[in-house]
């Protein structure tokens, strides 16, 4: 039962490490120190520190869903959808920077970004997963268009293609300014371009 309670404590202390040193710079060891886990529950449950990020993705993943989905309920209107996911990056940096002094960004994307380049794993884990969030996207592009809702000017399709790169970059921008205000900002202007005048 012990053996099985360290394998969230590895994966939360991994995604804690990776954001703030660095996936190169952190070691299995640190990992297994600050989990407070024996090296051998790490290889028990995690063949290599590839893996371990590939497992981190998929477990990063599935609280984005649940937020996805709670955010993206069919019982709110499609537009108020678009809204609610901005704000959410902008509720995460206001919190993350009130808990830690530093916002963080987007841990799944963090990670995606700085390994995809060089494990073949991890990019096709990263693209699989950016490919589910699209869909959230999509889905409340198309309905609002369909209801008249939505500029007609851009494909449902392209618009979600461009939230996915808005989200992404301004949880980056946030990061790199570690300022709520910008990304509030940032946020409001990324709505107003993507619905156009409505």
């Amino acid at each position: 039962m012990a053996r099985n309670s360290s394998r969230p404590r590895i994966l939360e202390s991994a995604s804690q490490l990776f954001h703030q040193y660095g996936f190169d710079v952190v070691t299995v060891d640190q990992i297994c120190q600050d989990s407070n886990s024996a090296k051998g529950s790490f290889y028990h449950f995690f063949a290599s520190k590839e893996d371990l990020a590939v497992q981190l993705l998929d477990s990063l993943w599935e609280s984005n869903e649940l937020a996805l989905e709670k955010t993206f309920s069919k019982d709110k209107p499609p537009l108020e959808q678009i809204r609610d996911e901005l704000h959410r990056v902008y509720s995460q940096a206001r919190a993350s920077r009130e808990k830690t002094g530093q916002i963080n960004g987007c841990a799944m994307g963090v990670l995606a970004t700085s390994l995809s380049s060089r494990s073949e794993k991890i990019r096709k884990r990263a693209t699989f997963l950016y490919n589910h969030t699209r869909q959230f996207y999509l889905a409340a592009f198309e309905q609002a268009q369909s209801e008249g809702d939505l500029r007609a000017d851009f494909e449902a399709s392209e618009l979600a293609d461009t939230m996915l790169v808005i989200v992404q970059g301004i949880h980056a921008m946030g990061r790199t300014f570690n300022s709520p205000t910008r990304v509030k900002r940032l946020v409001n202007s990324a709505f107003s371009v993507l619905v156009g005048n409505n």
